[in-house]
């Protein structure tokens, strides 16, 4: 933490550029999103803090972006279409499996992205682009029920929240 004894885990090109990484909560794992070389899309990708064990955990085609842990450390959350102005909310489960929709805007020419789970694990908070192209954030339970927003677009706009950790 004191910036001393640097250790490079990822022997990327430029072209395929790691960003974005978030160690899971038990530690086990790094999730971070990687570009395809030639650039284009993005997949989510899962290493040990070590530089081990690296492997995609979504499909190229997905265009995974944005991933966050879950607190107990069971699901990433992220958004699809990275590259494109329109998306949604998935999770899927360290292994791979379990590939879950949250939200269902993209079809609409809406995005729904950046997502990021509360300190308990009950409500996910995640950036939402309108008709008018002004983000707004919101707020749903973690299986995609009960959205609500939380700013208005017309206060200017509003993207990319993080919850704080959880109060004692």
């Amino acid at each position: 933490m004191d910036g001393t004894r640097l250790q490079q885990l990822t022997h990327f090109t430029a072209e395929t550029f790691p960003g974005e990484p978030e160690q899971s909560p038990d530690g086990r794992w790094i999730a971070f999103m990687r570009t395809r070389p030639g650039g284009g899309t993005v997949a989510i990708w899962l290493m040990h803090p070590d530089g081990s064990g690296l492997h995609a955990i979504t499909r190229q085609s997905l265009d995974a972006g944005h991933p966050s842990w879950s607190p107990d450390a069971s699901r990433i959350i992220f958004n699809d279409k990275f590259t494109q102005p329109v998306g949604d909310i998935f999770t899927i489960r360290p292994d791979g499996t379990g590939l879950h929709r949250l939200t269902n805007v993209a079809g609409r020419g809406l995005a729904d992205y950046r997502p990021d789970y509360s300190p308990d694990g009950t409500r996910i908070v995640f950036s939402h682009i309108g008709p008018a192209g002004v983000p707004s954030l919101w707020v749903m339970n973690r299986d995609g029920s009960i959205k609500h927003r939380i700013t208005d677009p017309r206060d200017g706009g509003a993207f990319a929240a993080r919850w704080g950790p959880a109060a004692s």
